[in-house]
């Protein structure tokens, strides 16, 4: 497990207040930490994360990394005040990246049908709440490191709300599509399919491990196990919601 050596940024974003650290394996990382952020919301950024992958859905690399008191005396003495030693989430930092302020920069992205398309089922499956909301663009991000510009996912923070905010964020256990209006017209309904299709063919095993892969300080074992029940039941309650939403029954 990589550790993080210096800090080199504060991103000054969002409520997790994301913090780019150099780590020990040479890769620098944007770091979510506990006491800068719930736990909650980094089980939730694991756990999306790990499915987007599975989903080849393109997203900065996640990874596990351990915060020590040696990497954090080298951070901003307002942030150092409460930041504490740990594990944290981390994903490789894009240096070259631009925000998503409007449809235009979306469809200059070669691979945005794709990424989309496939966010769709995700987002519904796992009930994200903020995709591009409150602003268009929210939480996706233009990576423009290689030749051409790629579509990525970013921050899964926000999602599993009946398992992990249940309090805060009452739901009545039903799947509904996340979709913004603004992109209905540049889906692909073919690459939606494939990824229902990858989704309900995920079998129970994998999803129980991919959740008892999130450490212990961020979800409990009892949690855990709300956490697999919850994709277990909802993974065969997404695709009839998202085909029928979609008018995509007759598709063949």
């Amino acid at each position: 497990m990589p550790h993080t050596t210096n800090h080199w940024l504060d991103l000054n974003s969002g409520m997790t207040r994301p913090q780019v650290f150099e780590c020990s394996d040479g890769v620098d990382r944007v770091v979510k930490m506990l006491d800068l952020c719930t736990a909650s919301s980094l089980a939730s950024d694991w756990m999306g994360c790990l499915l987007a992958a599975h989903l080849e859905i393109l997203t900065p690399t996640p990874s596990i990394v351990t915060v020590d008191e040696m990497s954090i005396a080298t951070m901003p003495e307002a942030i150092r005040r409460t930041a504490k030693p740990g594990i944290a989430f981390g994903t490789t930092y894009i240096r070259l990246a631009d925000p998503v302020f409007a449809l235009g920069s979306i469809l200059a992205c070669p691979n945005h049908r794709e990424l989309l398309s496939r966010l769709v089922t995700l987002d519904s499956w796992i009930h994200t709440e903020d995709r591009m909301r409150p602003e268009f663009g929210r939480n996706l991000l233009i990576d423009k490191e290689e030749r051409n510009p790629l579509l990525m996912a970013i921050d899964f923070g926000m999602c599993f709300s009946e398992v992990l905010r249940p309090l805060l964020v009452p739901h009545d256990g039903t799947v509904s599509l996340v979709m913004h209006d603004g992109i209905a017209a540049i889906v692909d309904h073919r690459e939606i399919a494939q990824a229902l299709d990858r989704i309900e063919s995920t079998t129970d095993a994998d999803i129980v491990k991919m959740v008892n892969t999130t450490p212990e300080p961020w979800l409990s074992a009892e949690a855990k196990g709300k956490m697999s029940a919850y994709l277990l039941r909802t993974r065969q309650l997404v695709g009839p919601v998202i085909r029928q939403e979609l008018g995509m029954d007759m598709l063949t």
